[in-house]
């Protein structure tokens, strides 16, 4: 239930709306990974991605949710 209310919302947001809201795939990409970077300069800091990282430390322990994430990030 998280991973599809939480982190398929997240990757919905972050990464795809802006990118099919664009004028061009490349203006999606380039916005995107402008908001990362001002985000990240806001913050002062970097502690890398929380949401790779849970993704990533969660889907190594629990084969369900290695599942459910393979189609999110597919």
């Amino acid at each position: 239930a998280v991973i599809e209310e939480r982190v398929a919302a997240a990757v919905e947001a972050t990464w795809i709306a802006p990118v099919q809201a664009a004028g061009s795939t490349r203006e999606g990409v380039r916005s995107v990974f402008e908001a990362v970077a001002a985000e990240l300069e806001q913050q002062g800091f970097v502690r890398g991605c929380p949401l790779n990282n849970l993704a990533h430390e969660l889907s190594l322990a629990d084969p369900d949710f290695r599942t459910a994430l393979a189609g999110i990030f597919s």
